[in-house]
């Protein structure tokens, strides 16, 4: 089955606090919490299934979303789609874990954050409050508000992903700089060797691991076959393949009767490869676009 043409739409997140006990991955729905997003597949005509409207925090169902990001986000993301009318349901596909080596106790010319995850990461931390007056250096307009809500006195935010930090850094560092690069166990580019080409020296802390779900709780296994789901919003390549993965692979996806919500093109790019109808993504990759595709 050929999949459906993807247009652009997009949406951001932000971290606050996470597990910092390793434990191993848990199934893909630990979580059942209510969330609302908007969503609106610009794809080609996904036939909305007739339901049944109930009344939800006032007004009618807009529509049934299930948010697939980890649980901290997913909280966030799900009070959003409330906002907008739509009942939301949380089946993370990654459990955040936090841990790794401590930090080192030399001082730095700049911390750089790439996620919001890192950032709840190292607010779990002893070293958290020594690091606030360091100049912070964040991807996304979110992750940078969070950062300044937790204190940090200097923060600048270049770009939506790694190659716009990269670029920045070309322009603005003159001079050779000492930067800790906050990320996870798992990471897309190589940004110390991208920055230690340009003569800067990074040094890479992993401080969490994001552990991928192995199966659909059977609530959610039984709304999907039942078909009812409106949407489903994939914030990460990752999660995206977690996803295809419970739900039982590529075929098993594309006969589902959803849209699928895409942060950027990369992702929609893995629901795609499926053959699943319905994929979009917004125009940039941050949240508030992505809820209006709803």
């Amino acid at each position: 089955m050929a999949a459906r043409c993807m247009r652009p739409g997009a949406a951001v997140a932000s971290p606050m606090r996470r597990r910092s006990a390793a434990r191993p991955a848990r199934s893909c729905a630990h979580w059942a919490v209510k969330d609302s997003l908007p969503a609106d597949c610009r794809n080609g005509p996904l036939p909305r299934r007739p339901r049944d409207r109930r009344l939800f925090g006032g007004g009618m169902i807009m529509a049934r979303i299930l948010v697939t990001r980890p649980i901290e986000e997913a909280r966030q993301t799900a009070q959003a789609l409330m906002q907008l009318g739509h009942e939301p349901l949380i089946e993370p596909m990654l459990e955040i874990v936090f841990g790794g080596a401590p930090l080192p106790p030399e001082r730095f010319d700049a911390l750089i954050v790439t996620s919001g995850n890192a950032l709840a990461a190292l607010y779990e931390r002893p070293e958290f409050h020594g690091l606030t007056a360091t100049p912070l250096i964040a991807v996304g307009r979110r992750t940078g508000a969070v950062a300044r809500a937790m204190g940090f006195e200097d923060v600048e935010t270049f770009g939506r992903d790694v190659a716009s930090l990269i670029a920045h850094v070309r322009e603005a560092w003159r001079e050779p700089h000492r930067a800790l690069y906050l990320a996870g166990a798992d990471r897309t580019g190589d940004l110390v060797g991208a920055l230690g080409g340009l003569g800067h020296r990074i040094e890479l802390a992993v401080v969490y691991t994001a552990h991928q779900a192995a199966r659909f709780r059977p609530e959610i296994e039984a709304v999907l076959a039942q078909g009812g789901l409106d949407a489903v919003l994939h914030y990460s390549a990752r999660t995206a393949e977690a996803f295809i993965a419970c739900a039982g692979g590529a075929e098993a996806v594309a006969r589902l009767p959803v849209r699928h919500l895409c942060l950027s093109r990369k992702v929609a790019e893995v629901i795609s490869a499926t053959g699943a109808a319905g994929v979009a993504f917004p125009a940039r990759p941050e949240e508030d676009a992505l809820l209006a595709l709803i």
